[in-house]
């Protein structure tokens, strides 16, 4: 078909136009507009050589393009019709499209399996070496993802551990067969008790093989688990008012609430400790005469651990390397090139003419350069090089500052001599090595681990003016499994030597020593003790049959006691007869024996007799109202007071139970009872009339009454 002509204006540009693409010749530079297709057209070569140089579709966007459509296009002949609506799993419009409730929130990727490239070399994944299932990181098998909160308490009959996430909520496991979500809101268990002064540990852990809380009180198992935490506690009771006496959890989360990670954890603890001396650092002192002497310290390098090791660089300060004094009294960390100015201890006190020990160590740092020298003065200094040899005053300086932690290590101790001769002259007494040596337990003390028991062979004395003169023990005559005391009385002692004398011939030489000495078994003391102590005595008479002594015994204070034993004389004997009797008897035990004190007697007769004279007196207690009494037995009744000589402000002999018949040292008289009553007067004789007699009869039978010789009316 030959196109259809647009008419050409001078000012206008024209197109043929036709339906499909031109084929036609035409001049070069004519178009071409196909309305089917909506594609304009340019003659490239003045015959039938066209080029398309707008393509169809409309808009001016190439109509051959992949376009998703709602519905067919017919300008468009590569669309992909999706419909009006989404389908499938979609739902909504193409505006706002939804997913089915079905896979809402559901993992739609897929997994890809990865290949060893060489059996048995395994696959790296983002620098991760994994092989044979595990991306080598069984060192995490235990490990709990989140910070535990574990707690212990007891109601007073059962003690409880408890353990969830801290904040509260599950706890993440981590062990060989992957992760676990393990059930803590929280998770508890009963502890075992101890008593009061028994404590019980106790091992909480989880089991890998069923992800159950566990307690055992002899060790964590030798099985794969999650240790939480060790606890000793004593009774319910005292765990309830008192709280158990150790919860030590065992917290090894992969990180901590900051999402610090447990290694750094790890590292961090290292890295609190003082660093370690590995090699090297081998030092020498240089003493130069002069007036005065110098001192120069040189070391060489070494290699030192902080958590990585480092090198230490060699020192020498004859060559310019200086030392830092850190505990100078004057300027802390003030540096000398010479070891000789120091001269004052740390409290500033002069160490002139004395001995003293210096303590040198370092500071390893990440630069060499910042790796130093210091030193520690002594705490005072010491007259005798024994005593500063044995530091006995304690006033050498091991501390390294808490500021150093993790860097510092000991290097040596020099004790050190200045004589103020010659201008200062020095001597290096002795340098001990303290390379690899731990210093203080914990910085700021001066707390050090002290030896108390030594075998006979590491101990030994020497003379603090020779010391060529020595003294070793030698405990091999001790019985096995014996310990053997020596107490020191509290005097001064001296050893015998038996070398230069005799103590069986010369007992009173001073060669034999004193009262303090001490001497051989056989060795004769010029003075004895008079008398023993009572424990000295019981050792010496212990076991023996009979005990003779041949002097004077005296009991200054306190009781002879010979419990049921008898006390025997040549003749005679007294034993405890009865609980209620002294028995006096013959030697023999045969016969009772008399017994005789001053002028009274006890007959074997069962008398007793008032020797010595007509003087003899029985006497009454010799006190106010004090009485001594007589009394005999009653048949049916007992025994009965009978008469009594009584004290009184007219003392008196009386007689019967309640003093019926009284006689006064005044001469008075009361008899049956009546009040003691001087002689009634002389009566008149009657003058014979019958009133007279009457009245005189009444008289005496008043005076009678009164006397008690009758009874009253």
């Amino acid at each position: 078909m030959i196109p259809g002509r647009i008419p050409r204006h001078s000012h206008e540009v024209r197109a043929a136009v036709g339906s499909g693409a031109p084929t036609y010749s035409a001049p070069e530079g004519a178009l071409y507009w196909d309305l089917a297709a909506n594609s304009v057209y340019i003659n490239n070569d003045g015959g039938t050589g066209w080029t398309e140089i707008i393509a169809g579709g409309g808009g001016g966007a190439p109509s051959a393009a992949d376009y998703l459509v709602g519905s067919v296009n017919p300008n468009l002949s590569a669309e992909i019709v999706v419909g009006v609506t989404p389908g499938g799993e979609l739902g909504g419009s193409w505006v706002s499209p939804t997913v089915d409730a079905l896979h809402s929130g559901s993992i739609h990727h897929v997994t890809d399996t990865l290949a060893e490239s060489t059996p048995g070399a395994g696959v790296t994944v983002d620098g991760l070496p994994i092989k044979d299932g595990e991306a080598n990181l069984s060192i995490l098998n235990g490990a709990i993802e989140e910070t535990i909160d574990a707690s212990v308490s007891s109601d007073g009959a059962t003690i409880t551990f408890s353990v969830q996430k801290e904040g509260g909520g599950n706890l993440t496991l981590l062990f060989s067969d992957g992760f676990t979500t393990f059930v803590a809101a929280p998770a508890t268990i009963a502890l075992t008790a101890g008593s009061a002064t028994s404590p019980q540990s106790n091992y909480v852990y989880i089991l890998q093989s069923n992800k159950t809380l566990t307690v055992s009180t002899s060790a964590f198992p030798s099985a794969e688990h999650a240790p939480l935490a060790t606890v000793i506690v004593q009774t319910a009771a005292l765990v309830q008012a008192n709280g158990a006496l150790k919860l030590h959890a065992w917290t090894d989360h992969l990180s901590d609430a900051d999402n610090q990670g447990q290694i750094s954890h790890f590292t961090e603890w290292i890295r609190e400790q003082h660093a370690t001396w590995k090699s090297g650092v081998s030092q020498t002192l240089t003493i130069t005469g002069g007036a005065p002497d110098t001192i120069d310290f040189a070391t060489t390098s070494g290699s030192i651990f902080q958590l990585h090791p480092h090198t230490m660089p060699a020192k020498n300060t004859a060559t310019g390397s200086v030392v830092h004094v850190v505990n100078d009294n004057a300027s802390p960390y003030t540096t000398v090139t010479d070891l000789a100015d120091l001269l004052t201890d740390n409290t500033g006190a002069s160490m002139s003419g004395k001995y003293f020990n210096l303590v040198i160590w370092a500071s390893i740092s990440e630069a060499a350069a910042d790796s130093q020298l210091f030193v520690n003065l002594p705490g005072g200094s010491y007259s005798k090089q024994t005593d500063a040899e044995q530091d006995v005053s304690g006033f050498t300086v091991f501390d390294l500052p808490a500021d150093f932690k993790g860097a510092a290590f000991l290097i040596s101790r020099l004790l050190l001599k200045h004589s103020a001769g010659g201008g200062g002259t020095w001597t290096a007494v002795e340098e001990a090595d303290l390379r690899g040596k731990i210093p203080s337990a914990a910085a700021g003390t001066s707390t050090q681990a002290i030896a108390t028991t030594f075998a006979d062979n590491a101990f030994r004395l020497f003379d603090e003016g020779d010391v060529t003169r020595l003294l070793d023990f030698q405990l091999s005559g001790i019985t096995a499994g014996n310990t053997r005391t020596w107490t020191v009385p509290d005097e001064d002692m001296t050893l015998i030597d038996d070398a230069t004398s005799d103590p069986l011939i010369d007992a009173n030489s001073a060669s034999d020593g004193t009262e303090g000495s001490l001497a051989r078994k056989d060795h004769v003391h010029p003075k004895h003790h008079a008398k023993y102590t009572d424990a000295e005595a019981i050792s010496a008479v212990e076991g023996e049959a009979t005990l003779v002594l041949g002097g004077a015994v005296s009991i200054l204070s306190g009781n002879l006691d010979i419990g049921s034993r008898g006390i025997l004389t040549t003749t005679h004997r007294i034993d405890e007869e009865t609980s209620s009797f002294i028995a006096f008897r013959n030697r023999a035990d045969t016969a009772y024996a008399r017994i005789r004190a001053a002028n009274v007697q006890v007959t074997t007769a069962g008398g007793v007799e008032l020797q010595g004279g007509n003087t003899q007196q029985i006497h009454a207690q010799q006190q106010n109202d004090g009485w001594s009494g007589m009394t005999a037995w009653d048949t049916g009744v007992g025994r009965v007071e009978i008469a009594r000589l009584a004290g009184a402000a007219d003392p008196y002999f009386a007689m019967g139970g309640s003093q019926e018949f009284k006689f006064t040292n005044a001469g008075l008289m009361g008899l049956y009872g009546v009040a003691a009553a001087a002689q009634p007067a002389h009566i008149v004789d009657a003058d014979g009339t019958l009133a007279d007699i009457t009245t005189k009869f009444n008289q005496l039978l008043a005076d009678m009454a009164t006397l008690g010789l009758q009874a009253a009316a």
